[in-house]
């Protein structure tokens, strides 16, 4: 959806763009400008749902192409469950989370199909004050990496 970019924000994203024909997706955007705004777009293939988040609201996206709405509200319920038991959002607790089963192999957050489709990597970014730390693993080798970006 590199047509975002063209945008000046995702508003203006969402008022003027002609989503027809386009396969459904989801699109969460980060704005630091002015305070950090996210925005999340969804397209189902006939309707845009636009909805903004707040920066200290904790979040969790699933995929509109892989998941049904029934699925996406079970891993929504999975991550207000983990928060109960996880008040403090501590970055190695929520990678930890994302690698949790559920005893769901088609659903799970480290999902796998019998079609061949799974999840390949997990992706983490953390901000801390000036400094972005990203983590990523490959599920496939194991291999993890981790930096400081800033």
């Amino acid at each position: 959806m590199l047509d975002f970019f063209g945008y000046a924000s995702a508003d203006a994203f969402a008022r003027g763009y002609d989503f027809t024909n386009l396969e459904p997706f989801t699109l969460v955007a980060f704005d630091a400008s002015g305070g950090l705004k996210i925005d999340e777009l969804k397209w189902d293939g006939r309707q845009l749902f636009h909805s903004r988040k707040g920066s200290a609201q904790p979040c969790i996206w699933s995929s509109v192409t892989l998941y049904t709405p029934a699925v996406v509200a079970t891993r929504e319920g999975w991550f207000h469950e983990w928060q109960r038991e996880n008040p403090r959002l501590e970055a190695e607790e929520i990678w930890r989370f994302h690698h949790t089963a559920h005893g769901d192999r088609r659903n799970d957050f480290v999902m796998e199909r019998p079609n061949g489709l799974l999840t390949f990597s997990v992706m983490q970014v953390e901000q801390r004050g000036d400094c972005l730390r990203l983590a990523y693993q490959d599920l496939q080798t194991g291999e993890e990496w981790r930096y400081r970006v800033l």
